[in-house]
């Protein structure tokens, strides 16, 4: 049966076709190829999740080794992220062996030729016993895994309850497989802000992860997917749209996907573009939340972004206006231009430098938030 032909706008990611990602894709796939552990770093909808996926996809077949996805965003606690991991390796293995498909939500295998790992005599024997920790339980399923499999853990930011035994399980696995591959996923806050900064006395301290830090597209990038894709699909459009939902949407892909994906079904544009901008603030604003909640001060970190949300600012106004100390306020500074990519820096000149957010999305979200509403560690 003929596989159905994914259209250029698709709102879920993909692992076939990227679009103005050639550099990042030979960067990863670098890394992947070197052993080392990468990190995937960016804001939402840059596209992180189909630049891992499509990497691991070729780097699978290339070698034929394997490769696993695994959507870890639904986990808040590691004992949900070790069962999540634990049921998906066990799930990959055991349907790889029957030839089947694997069908599991949030989880991908690639293999180039699912019956090689099982003529070159690989065995997987995974038993748990009784009253075993999540960290053994998680540990022992990335053992079992073939040589060189590359794993992708994807937006693992997410897990923020008990990050001292992921870490505690990373070092071990660290350390007795060398040949396994990780690929994370996120923005910078949680377990992954913890693989940064872990102190002498943590886990994995000295072992920091590669760092692959995605930025949004050019404007001319931008341009040439959205009139790409509607010479695709072939409806009418005028240039200004193209315009418009560029000066509104921001540059990310993910958000320009869906607006060219929402036009592609019918849509007019001034109703597209509403539609995504509604469900990007609401996204934007959990995802500076995140943020805010790694922080010493998130009362101060709140008022250092609701004055960004109000436009262009230099270092001496935030510092004012945040009330933050000049090597926090610099930190600061520094992850949401670099880790997170939700502000840009535009320097003229070493005296003329300031802040602002990368799109009105980040604007408006900044505006909404609210210590009350950050999790609860």
């Amino acid at each position: 049966m003929k596989s159905r032909e994914i259209p250029f706008f698709t709102p879920r990611p993909r692992d076939d076709e990227l679009f103005g990602r050639e550099y990042e894709l030979r960067r990863l796939l670098s890394y992947i190829h070197d052993g080392v552990w990468v990190a995937v770093l960016g804001p939402r909808m840059v596209g992180k999740t189909s630049l891992a996926k499509s990497a691991i996809k070729r780097y699978a077949h290339s070698t034929n080794s394997m490769g696993i996805y695994i959507n870890v965003a639904s986990c808040g606690s590691f004992g949900e992220f070790s069962r999540k991991v634990v049921g998906s390796i066990t799930n990959a293995m055991r349907t790889l062996k029957s030839r089947r498909k694997v069908r599991s939500l949030g989880v991908s295998v690639y293999l180039s030729d699912p019956g090689s790992l099982i003529k070159a005599g690989f065995q997987f024997n995974l038993e748990f016993e009784g009253g075993r920790s999540a960290v053994g339980n998680f540990v022992s399923a990335m053992n079992a895994l073939p040589p060189n499999t590359v794993v992708v853990f994807d937006e693992i930011q997410e897990v923020r309850n008990r990050k001292d035994l992921l870490l505690k399980s990373l070092w071990e696995i660290y350390n007795e497989r060398s040949d396994l591959r990780i690929v994370f996923t996120g923005s910078y806050s949680g377990v992954l802000k913890a693989l940064f900064t872990a102190g002498e006395r943590e886990a994995m301290f000295g072992r920091p992860p590669e760092q692959l830090i995605l930025t949004p597209w050019s404007t001319k990038t931008a341009e040439e997917y959205l009139l790409n894709g509607f010479e695709r699909c072939g409806i009418d459009y005028g240039y200004s749209e193209i315009a418009d939902a560029i000066l509104t949407l921001g540059t990310l892909p993910g958000w320009l996907t869906l607006y060219g994906y929402k036009r592609c079904k019918g849509e007019p544009h001034e109703r597209a573009k509403h539609l995504v901008i509604t469900e990007a603030i609401l996204k934007a604003k959990r995802e500076l939340l995140n943020y805010v909640s790694t922080r010493t001060e998130p009362h101060k970190t709140i008022s250092l972004l609701k004055a960004l949300s109000e436009g262009s600012k230099r270092w001496n106004e935030l510092k004012i206006i945040s009330g933050l100390s000049e090597p926090a306020l610099s930190e600061i500074l520094q992850q949401l231009v670099g880790e997170l990519g939700v502000v840009k820096k535009n320097e003229l000149n070493r005296a003329n430098v300031t802040y602002e957010f990368i799109n009105e999305i980040y604007r408006e979200a900044a505006k909404y938030l609210s210590v009350a509403e950050i999790k609860k560690e």
